[in-house]
């Protein structure tokens, strides 16, 4: 089972990430397609250049969901966090099967957080 999960920023994905990784029949994927964000972005970060890295390993977003259902292959059960604004860079065919969680704010929160 695959496990997908989108948030906003300030949310808790990553408290429910950490809370996976726990589970010793799981394998926790964090942000697997930040890198093909940032190269989309022309947007530097901090640790931009070991991120960068990442996309020599995955090269795009089909060989990112290749590895993530390999895993799922391995392990059984795959905990994928994801940020909403690199929904753009998924396979939206390849996503169909994965079971899906929204982390949604109230905005208004969001702003003041």
């Amino acid at each position: 089972m695959i496990i997908y999960l989108l948030s906003g920023p300030r949310n808790f994905s990553t408290a429910l990430m950490y809370s996976f990784n726990q589970r010793p029949d799981t394998v926790v994927i964090d942000e697997p397609f930040y890198a093909l964000w940032l190269k989309r972005i022309g947007k530097i970060q901090p640790h931009h250049d070991e991120i960068m890295l990442t996309l020599e390993y995955y090269g795009n977003a089909n060989k990112i969901h290749d590895k993530i259902e390999e895993n799922e292959n391995i392990k059984g059960n795959i905990f994928v966090k994801n940020m909403a604004n690199t929904v753009e860079d998924m396979n939206k065919n390849r996503i169909l099967n994965y079971y899906p969680i929204f982390l949604i704010r109230d905005p208004a929160e969001v702003i003041m957080s």
